[in-house]
Order: structure tokens, then sequence, then C-alpha cells
């Protein structure tokens, strides 16, 4: 009799503990009921042309907010830029988790993708949704890539030309880099791009290496300035915008994949010959969504933005666009 009385009790807690593992599973790896990976080209279009005719998106793996906003940065050129108002950088923020694919899925979708991506984080298939990649594709943009191989695996069949990096031997950040910069003085000499995608890992590796307080970081941060400066020497005579970001940052260990400042602010860096070098940028605290990249970039190229994106255009970069 007493086992009787039980059973409805052992049953109540079983279905109250099934119900509770599944607010958990879906809270933290919620199904992503995305909709095609065909662009969506009649939905969010902007209302004007293009204002550049070369993009050249450079994100530097692990590219921490301070690492380029700090007084003291070792990036030279680009503080030089910001200094006579021919760059613009705001801290974009991420969100956890903060690894390379989800973050990428970020800019390039507009979307704020779960946990469950740090888990095909090794098999990376291919964006099944609309992205930026596929709509400046199917705008007609020609598009080059070199650097950790997520993208070629994400956007299968979209660049003209790429090669890609392994992201996982993590003790190399030197030839993982040169890997990318050796193609530069042939694809700078080259007209038959308009968009150029770099994503360098060497920084990244320096820090799970050695920490973010290793000498070698301001190392890199030089080689990649030295990087930024070359590039924007090379296209600042055409109609073109370099945007330089980090995907996440890292923490003091040289770690990622928290939601600690350290780990989501990021430096977003927009160079363009074209800015109005007599407006100057005001100062303000305010932290732009890394998810507002996709928006903004899609805006400023004159293609759709992607169906899925909650992000918004950077009020600023429109100001730049009512002046031109």
């Amino acid at each position: 009799m007493t086992e009787h009385k039980l059973f409805p009790h052992t049953l109540c807690l079983l279905l109250f503990s099934l119900i509770g593992v599944s607010i958990f599973f879906f809270g933290y790896f919620p199904l992503n009921l995305s909709h095609s990976r065909e662009p969506v080209s009649h939905q969010h279009h902007p209302s004007v042309p293009p204002l550049y005719d070369k993009l050249v998106l450079i994100v530097i793996d692990a590219l921490r907010y301070d690492f380029v906003l700090h007084p003291n940065s070792p990036m030279s050129f680009v503080t030089e830029m910001l200094s006579n108002n021919s760059a613009r950088c705001y801290t974009g923020q991420s969100h956890a988790p903060t690894v390379t694919l989800p973050r990428i899925k970020a800019l390039t979708a507009g979307t704020v993708p779960g946990f469950f991506d740090m888990i095909i984080q090794l098999s990376s298939p291919a964006l099944q949704q609309d992205n930026l990649i596929s709509q400046l594709v199917t705008s007609g943009n020609h598009i080059v890539f070199y650097g950790d191989d997520t993208w070629i695996k994400l956007f299968p069949d979209s660049f003209m030309r790429q090669e890609g990096t392994v992201s996982f031997f993590v003790n190399d950040f030197t030839e993982v880099d040169d890997n990318v910069t050796r193609h530069l003085p042939r694809e700078l000499a080259s007209k038959d791009w308009d968009v150029m995608i770099l994503h360098y890992l060497g920084l990244d590796h320096i820090g799970h290496t050695y920490g973010s307080r290793s000498e070698l970081i301001g190392y890199k941060l030089r080689e990649m300035d030295e990087i930024i400066s070359k590039v924007f020497a090379a296209v600042s005579g055409e109609r073109s915008v370099l945007v330089a970001l980090g995907d996440h940052g890292m923490s003091v260990t040289g770690s990622h994949g928290g939601a600690t400042r350290d780990e989501t602010w990021v430096p977003l860096l927009f160079i363009s010959s074209l800015f109005n070098r007599e407006v100057e940028l005001s100062n303000t605290d305010d932290v732009i969504l890394q998810v507002d990249m996709t928006s903004t970039l899609a805006v400023l190229m004159g293609v759709s933005i992607p169906v899925d994106s909650v992000g918004v255009v950077i009020p600023e970069m429109l100001s730049e666009l009512s002046e031109q």
C-alpha cells in the first residue's frame, strides 16, 4: 500500500526533473529554427547606393579592446590615424561563448549564436542561414579570403581565391600569420576583387601559450599594425574602407570562452580616406554590439541586411554616409 502511495510522488518528481532539464537544455542550446541559407534580397535593403566600392575586413583573433584603445598601445599607425580623425574606433561587445565559430556567425549573420556552437566548433558545417557573405556574392562582389579555415567551412564556394590556416596548433604564432600575409603583395596589386577578408590567429596563439601579459603580445600587435598600414596604403586611393576588429578578447591568462569584459570587449576599427577629418569622433562610453557590424557593413557595401540580423547600423557610419 505504501509503495502505491509513493509511486505518484515519484512520478511527479521525475516529471518536474524532466521539465527542468528541458528548460536548461533549450535555454543554453536553443534550436536554431533558421531560415534558408539563400540570401533574401527584398527585405531590409538599404535605400542608398554603396558608399564604398572596396572593403577590407581584417579579423585579428583575440584582439582585446585595450590592445588598440590604450594610450600606450604599440599600434602606432592606428593611434596616428585615430588622432588625425582618419579612423573611427568603437568598443564592441561580443556575446558568450567567446570562441571563434559563433563570433564569425555573429559578424556575418547578425545573430547571437548559443552554446551549442561550441559543440560543433570542430566540424564547422556550412552556415545555413542568410548572411553577409552570401549577400555580397549575390550582389556581384568578388571576395578573396586568407586565414582561419573556419570561414572556408562556413562559406564554401564563396571565395574567388582562398587559403585556410589551421587554428589548433597554438604553439605556432609566426608561420600561421605569415601564411596569410604572403598573399598580400599579389592581392593588393590585383584589381579583380571587391572584398578581402583576412583572419590572423597568431595573437590568440600567443595568449593561449604565454598569457596576455607576455612581451610577445606587443611584438604581434606591432606586426598587425604594420599590416593594417600596408593594406591601407594600397587601397586608400580608391573608394575603400578598411575594418579591423577582434572576434573576441582574452583574459589575463590568455584564455577565452566566457563572458568577462576582457573576453567580450573588442575594438571595431574603421579606416578610410573618405572620412570627414573635420568631424571629430565624439567621446562616448557607449558600447557597440558586435552583431551591429553585420548591418553596418551591409549598408556600407550596398547589399541587403541578412534577414535574421538583430543588429542595427552604427549611427556615426550613417552620418559619414550622409556627408558624401
